[in-house]
């Protein structure tokens, strides 16, 4: 089974790469991400699949403390946040 297959509404551009489509929510563009969690190779894993699909990581943050400061400063659209760390 392809990944086309498993997520239909994704564009395929080429065979090792997916375009995400980008987000709205009440008509403001979701693609400013904050990432948070205290695993360096989650931080990196998730910020190397968004930029390569199109979208803008303006921060990471390796606790709960510096997500809450780096939200105020930066304002994402979404945050990633790892519940357990």
């Amino acid at each position: 089974m392809s990944v086309i297959e498993i997520y239909p509404h994704y564009i395929a551009k080429s065979q090792d790469r997916l375009q995400f489509p980008k987000r709205r929510l009440s008509g403001v563009l979701m693609n400013r991400i904050l990432i948070a969690d205290d695993a360096l190779f989650m931080r990196m894993m998730l910020k190397d699949l968004l930029t390569r699909n199109g979208f803008d990581v303006v921060g990471e943050a390796e606790n709960g403390e510096e997500a809450i400061e780096l939200y105020r400063a930066l304002r994402p659209d979404l945050v990633l946040i790892d519940i357990l760390m």
